[in-house]
């Protein structure tokens, strides 16, 4: 939306209106729907954290195996 004002009190109104109007969109729209976002990936990432410890266990077992079949066979 474009207004034209002459005076330069509308000018500073209608600069003042307009930052409102982003704050608005941003505080009910935008921020609601990141933190919602942002709780989905923490709780996903708490829930694949064992996962990725065992992961990380199993990687480190074949790292010291060097190869030996009876060592890997003992990586679980």
């Amino acid at each position: 939306m474009v207004v034209f004002v002459r005076s330069p009190l509308g000018i500073v109104v209608s600069g003042l209106v307009s930052i409102a109007v982003a704050a608005f969109i941003y505080f009910v729209i935008v921020k609601p729907e990141t933190d919602k976002a942002n709780d989905t990936v923490n709780q996903t990432l708490k829930q694949t954290q064992p996962q990725i410890n065992h992961a990380n266990k199993i990687q480190e077992c074949i790292a010291k195996a060097q190869g030996d079949p009876q060592k890997l066979a003992k990586c679980q």
